[in-house]
C-alpha cells in the first residue's frame, strides 16, 4: 500500500444557501497489497476480491496520515467492503475523537465521510485513523482518502453515510468490474431520497434480474449482480444491459459477463 499525493480534483459541497465550497484530493491510500505501507501502522493481512482490494484484520486497522496543515480543514472518506454472508458492523474514528458505528452489507461497498476536527492535528500535523471490528468475521477497508475543504463547514466532526454534505446528480455510474466473472458492483448516484428501480436485461430486452426496487437515500450507492436471474439460476456469458430509473430519469448501461 502506498500513500500517494494526487492532483487536485473538485467535488462540490453545500455549506450555505447560494454558496458552495469545494474539496481537493490530498491523500489516497492504495489498500489490499502484499507489502504493507509504512503509513499503515497495523493490519492483519489483505484480501484481493474481484471488485476491491482490501486491508483486513480480525480486530482492527490503524493508519497514520501526516503533513496536515493546522490552518486547513479536512474530511476523511473511508470505503468498507466485505464478502461475508450478513451485514457486519465496524467502528471508525480519527485520533482521540469519538467512535462512529457503521454497518456494511455483503458485496456492496459502503462509503462513509468523517469531518476531521482541527484539534486532532493542530499540534503535530498528523492524524491516526482507526477502524475496529464490532461484528462479522473481520474488518475490511477498501478505500481511505483525505480531502482538503476550501471553506470550513464547522469543527465538530461526525460521520455522514454516502457523503450527505455533498451535491449529487441522479445518474447511473456504471459497473465495476466490467467485464466480470463472479460479480459486479452496479454503481449509481441519487440527488435526493426517492424510489429507485435497477434491473438487468438481456439483449432481447427480457428482464433477467431486479437488483433494486424501492426508496433509497441520496448519495453514492451500489447494488451487486452475481450473474444470476431472479430465481438464482446462472445465466449464460454475454452482453447484458442495466436499466436505472429514479427521479424521473431513465438510463441504461452495458455490462459483459464472462465465464
Amino acid at each position: 500500500m502506498t500513500l500517494l499525493l494526487l492532483a487536485a480534483g473538485l467535488v462540490s459541497l453545500v455549506v450555505a444557501p447560494q454558496r458552495a465550497a469545494s474539496n481537493h484530493d490530498l491523500y489516497a491510500a492504495e489498500l489490499g497489497q502484499p507489502k504493507q505501507s509504512p503509513y499503515c501502522l497495523s493490519r492483519g493481512g489483505f484480501a484481493q476480491f474481484e471488485s476491491w482490494n482490501t486491508d483486513t484484520s480480525a480486530t482492527g486497522l490503524t493508519y497514520q496520515l501526516p503533513y496536515l496543515d493546522p490552518r486547513r480543514v479536512y474530511k476523511l472518506r473511508a470505503v468498507l467492503y466485505h464478502e461475508g454472508d450478513s451485514t457486519w458492523s465496524a467502528d471508525l474514528r480519527c485520533d482521540s475523537g469519538p467512535w462512529h458505528r457503521v454497518k456494511v452489507a455483503p458485496y456492496v461497498p459502503d462509503t462513509f465521510w468523517l469531518q476531521v476536527p482541527k484539534v486532532l492535528y493542530k499540534n503535530d500535523a498528523r492524524m491516526i485513523v482507526d477502524v475496529a471490528r464490532v461484528t462479522g468475521g473481520y474488518v475490511s477497508l477498501a478505500g481511505l482518502k483525505l480531502f482538503q475543504i476550501e471553506e470550513e463547514p464547522g469543527d465538530d466532526g461526525g460521520v455522514q453515510s454516502w457523503g450527505t454534505g455533498m451535491t449529487f446528480i441522479t445518474r447511473l455510474r456504471g459497473c465495476t468490474p466490467n467485464p466480470f466473472a463472479r460479480g459486479t458492483s452496479v454503481n449509481y448516484e441519487l440527488a435526493q431520497y426517492g424510489p429507485v428501480e435497477l434491473t438487468v436485461h438481456d439483449v432481447s430486452g427480457r428482464l433477467v434480474s431486479r437488483l433494486e426496487s424501492g426508496p433509497r437515500q441520496r448519495g453514492f450507492r451500489a447494488a451487486r449482480w452475481d450473474g444470476t436471474d431472479g430465481r438464482g439460476r446462472v445465466v449464460p456469458a454475454g452482453v447484458y444491459f442495466v436499466r436505472f430509473s429514479a427521479g424521473g430519469k431513465v438510463s441504461t448501461g452495458r455490462v459483459t459477463l464472462v465465464r
